[in-house]
């Protein structure tokens, strides 16, 4: 258990200090700058939130497995060295990276910078400030509050992350909380009591971020300084191409890569094997559409996802006016309290 706790810590610590800065970069070119294409960028982050976890880990180890992995194959033809595990640690945390890490965050935090004033930054700039101090010491102040929120969800996500450690953890015995209150829950007879246990450490780590995050949220001491809003793409010049080049880079690494690579193990015999004779095959997609299981699965899926979807907004909606927009006297207990269900590991749910 002590083990898991360690691992489960690590894990969130090196992934959100690699993704938190780069998403905070790359929604900040995409939103106030004038690099090309930055709709169509912004675009496909949202496209790499919706690929499935489990989906996006089967194309990693597609391209990353230590013996099968295409991109290994094509190193090891070459150069004759495989040099990529996606069964270890820093295997794992690139999953979590290139999967969703990132891309969650970009499709956050780009309408939260898009919608600051850029007047802030003209002052800043007239000021003798550079483009460097201006972010720093003006856009992520105002984008604090956002960029708490942001952070804190992650993490609370990190710390019950479930399915990329089941994949790609089992075999070096790689274990966090959410893999082992499945395997309490998942035995015959079930381990509630234990299982709750770990959730209540969950929670011990949980609230000192709801309570960091309630802190950063009322600690703005800044405001408006003019009457008017006004928007306006900072101008990279030289710069505006070769960014236009990294995000384009950023995108096929992250989404292209694993979206290609899941896409071509659906026509494959034996998942991750090319160098077996004839390996591809229709019968995977053959055997899919014609069960009708499948449709069914859909139908569920799609009612299930439309009515939860729609219940969920309509209570938010209830909850965010009362907590922000009146007088209720109970408002801070009843903000605190709405993070609590998202703080509990779903699968405990």
């Amino acid at each position: 258990m002590a083990a898991a706790i360690w691992n489960t810590i690590k894990v969130v610590l090196v992934v959100e200090a690699i993704s938190l800065p780069f998403a905070i970069m790359i929604a900040w070119l995409l939103a106030r700058s004038d690099v090309p294409f930055a709709g169509g960028f912004e675009f496909i982050f949202w496209i790499a939130f919706f690929v499935p976890v489990l989906s996006a880990t089967s194309g990693w180890i597609v391209l990353l497995d230590p013996q099968t992995g295409l991109i290994n194959q094509i190193l090891r033809s070459a150069f004759g060295v495989a040099p990529f595990d996606i069964c270890t640690f820093w295997g794992i945390v690139w999953t979590h990276v290139a999967t969703n890490a990132v891309a969650v965050k970009v499709m956050l935090l780009a309408p939260i910078f898009r919608n600051l004033d850029s007047s802030h930054e003209e002052a800043s700039r007239i000021s003798g400030g550079g483009q460097f101090y201006t972010l720093r010491r003006v856009v992520l102040p105002l984008a604090s509050p956002g960029i708490a929120t942001v952070f804190v969800l992650a993490t609370i996500r990190g710390l019950q992350t479930f399915e990329i450690e089941q994949v790609l953890g089992a075999p070096t015995n790689f274990w966090v909380f959410g893999n082992l209150i499945y395997r309490l829950i998942e035995q015959q007879p079930p381990e509630f009591g234990p299982a709750m246990v770990l959730s209540s450490l969950v929670m011990v780590l949980i609230v000192p971020l709801i309570i960091f995050h309630r802190w950063i949220i009322g600690r703005n001491e800044y405001g408006t300084v003019s009457g008017r809003m006004k928007i306006e793409p900072m101008k990279l010049g030289l710069l505006r191409w070769p960014v236009f080049m990294l995000l384009s880079l950023t995108i096929t690494v992250l989404v292209a890569l694993p979206v290609c690579s899941l896409a071509m193990s659906t026509f494959m015999k034996l998942f991750g094997f090319f160098n077996i004779p004839e390996p591809w095959t229709m019968q995977n997609w053959k055997k899919v559409i014609e069960d009708d299981f499948f449709m069914h699965a859909v139908v569920n899926t799609a009612k299930i996802a439309g009515t939860s979807a729609l219940l969920s907004m309509l209570l938010s909606m209830l909850l965010a006016y009362f907590i922000v927009r009146t007088d209720f006297p109970g408002r801070a207990i009843l903000d605190f309290a709405t993070w609590l269900p998202f703080a509990l590991p779903g699968i405990l749910f």
